[in-house]
């Protein structure tokens, strides 16, 4: 995984600056020597932004891995080429869905205030450690994107994650309210409407329940998202679409 996301092209920021003109620029390097050069607010710029941003989110989540890694078996992360999936049916989804599509507004009174997260409202303190969480780890992710379900219905998820060194999109809900008995008949009725469009408990769906006497664990969120990728890594390798190359 980690020669895969090597192989990305070496980008890299700097600034221009010409008389009393400064202008950011974004330029393309092969064999330690630039080739291409161009100005961050091109269409070419931006995108050799965005690969570098891919990159560098791959790379972060790759090391943070490698070092719990580490921590938790004490020898080297085992290494699997995973090819370069390009743009699939999964990215091109997740690039398509729209985030706050939800017509619901968290609530404005002193019950129950919208939890800010990099100046971004969230309904819940959960939902915006989960962000936070993701934007460490440099996980990708879509909130509140509305998707279509069985009937015709619609539902916009609490988050989408993508991981494009596998190819994985995961439908995530953040059930808050357990405590409610009003509020389990929701979740069986969100439940099935999703095991009713392949997503799958544990394969590509994932569910955490709260309850507000219930304490929250980052470390057990990313080992919910870890035991995804291995599944995924497994159904790979049983395809033979991961290759033998040594990290």
């Amino acid at each position: 995984m980690r020669r895969w996301i090597e192989s990305f092209p070496d980008i890299r920021c700097s600034v221009w600056r010409h008389r009393n003109t400064t202008r950011e620029v974004v330029s393309l390097f092969n064999g330690g020597k630039r080739t291409h050069r161009h100005f961050t607010d091109t269409d070419e710029g931006r995108r050799l932004l965005k690969i570098k941003q891919i990159r560098d989110n791959n790379l972060r989540i790759l090391s943070l891995l490698e070092k719990d890694w580490q921590r938790d078996y004490s020898e080297p992360c085992k290494t699997i080429y995973v090819p370069d999936f390009g743009e699939t049916a999964n990215k091109i989804f997740f690039d398509s869905l729209v985030e706050r599509s939800n017509s619901y507004k968290p609530s404005k009174d002193k019950k129950s205030p919208p939890v800010f997260y990099d100046g971004k409202p969230f309904k819940s303190k959960f939902e915006a450690d989960f962000a936070r969480l993701m934007d460490e780890y440099g996980i990708p992710y879509k909130y509140e994107a509305r998707i279509s379900t069985v009937r015709r219905k619609t539902r916009c998820p609490d988050f989408f994650l993508y991981l494009p060194w596998l190819d994985l999109l995961i439908l995530v809900e953040i059930y808050g309210a357990c405590s409610k008995k009003d509020y389990l008949p929701t979740i069986d009725e969100r439940q099935h409407e999703y095991l009713s469009c392949e997503w799958m408990p544990g394969t590509n769906m994932l569910s955490f329940y709260y309850s507000d006497e219930t304490a929250y664990i980052p470390e057990m969120v990313i080992e919910e998202i870890e035991s995804v990728e291995c599944r995924r890594l497994l159904f790979l390798e049983n395809e033979g679409l991961t290759g033998k190359r040594a990290g």
